[in-house]
């Protein structure tokens, strides 16, 4: 048994910081469908968490590798009472291949923001601009 942190980190952590996202609702497939209609998620299974990682070579822009996490509910109200009491049992779905393109498809808003290491803006801290 792992417990596991849902946390994004990369080798060197250079840059840190938050992200959030709108689904797609204009009919193309978000992920919560991909991961469905792919047989990645069975019956009965609920996503609430998704984590993407990419690596460039040679600058190219890499591929996506996605992982899902599923625990045993029907629907968020199970979902919010099963995850209640942590640390409880999750399901991680990974080698997911994906571009870039097709990810970013799963969105219609997707907004990330990075702080250097060391210079780390605390969510509640802000700054000025003229």
């Amino acid at each position: 048994m792992i417990q596991h942190v849902f946390e994004a980190g990369a080798q060197y952590n250079d840059w840190v910081g938050t992200c959030a996202a709108d689904n797609a609702d204009f009919g193309i497939e978000d992920v919560w469908k991909f991961l469905k209609n792919g047989k990645h998620i069975v019956a009965n299974e609920f996503l609430i968490g998704v984590k993407v990682y990419m690596e460039n070579t040679q600058q190219k822009l890499g591929t996506f590798w996605l992982t899902a996490v599923v625990i045993p509910a029907a629907n968020k109200d199970e979902a919010e009472s099963y995850m209640q009491n942590p640390p409880f049992f999750a399901r991680e779905i990974d080698g997911i291949k994906l571009s870039a393109e097709d990810f970013l498809k799963f969105f219609k808003r997707f907004h990330i923001c990075l702080t250097a290491r060391g210079l780390e803006l605390e969510l509640s801290q802000g700054y000025l601009t003229e």
